[in-house]
């Protein structure tokens, strides 16, 4: 199982064991507010999905992590914590986050051939180390107006949010698709209505590249530049 860690969060691709986080996660009408299709209906529509994003390991390499707190003995570990050292939070943060892009080399050769040795009993349990999952989110092919993309994604638990979660898993997922897919564009299809989402790609350096009609939705498309 190949964990990539931030600060705060380890981040592992998803297994059959994880179904009912990601339907406590998606099954919630708070979660799924600016989600045109509403939250999952029941079980069976959260085992769909998450088979997908198995599948996406499996067959792309690249897909959905499960995203976790780390641990306070864990989060002692970090690159930044042994280096001892210092700055603000944010700081901090910003600085696990270029990391990333050094924790990510070699990654792609351990997903696409460690992965694909795990039998389907393997990916029926999820690991037991580590702190809650508080939800879902990375990278995902996706086709958008005819062109294949990374799509960014992520959904937290409520009690979650607002503790800056969000950008800091984006920013390792950001790190992965430009390190392993760097041809390929990392767009952020975001509701109009979804202020928080806008500010957060924002602050990881994505720029408005245009606003689209998206599952009958006005939405704007952010996209990660080549710098």
């Amino acid at each position: 199982m190949v964990v990539l860690r931030t600060e705060r969060l380890g981040l592992r691709r998803p297994v059959i064991g994880d179904i009912a986080e990601v339907c406590a996660v998606h099954a919630d009408p708070e979660t799924s507010r600016h989600r045109p299709s509403g939250p999952d209906a029941d079980e069976r529509a959260s085992r769909v999905r998450l088979q997908g994003w198995i599948a996406d390991w499996r067959e792309r390499g690249i897909g959905y992590w499960a995203v976790r707190a780390r641990t306070p003995q864990e989060a002692a570990e970090t690159p930044a914590a042994r280096a001892g050292e210092s700055g603000t939070p944010a700081r901090a943060r910003a600085t696990a986050a270029r990391r990333t892009t050094e924790d990510a080399r070699g990654i792609g050769e351990h997903l696409g051939n460690r992965d694909r040795m795990l039998s389907g009993r393997g990916e029926e349990a999820a690991p037991g180390a580590g702190g809650e999952v508080l939800g879902f989110g990375g990278l995902r092919f996706h086709e958008l107006d005819g062109e294949e993309v990374l799509n960014l994604y992520y959904r937290f638990r409520p009690s979650a949010w607002g503790r800056g979660y969000a950008p800091e898993m984006a920013a390792a997922a950001l790190a992965v698709g430009r390190e392993r897919f760097p041809g390929v564009p990392i767009v952020a299809i975001i509701r109009d209505s979804n202020l928080s989402s806008l500010k957060v790609a924002e602050r990881i350096g994505m720029r408005h590249d245009r606003t689209i009609t998206y599952v009958g939705m006005n939405s704007h498309v952010f996209l990660l530049g080549s710098s």
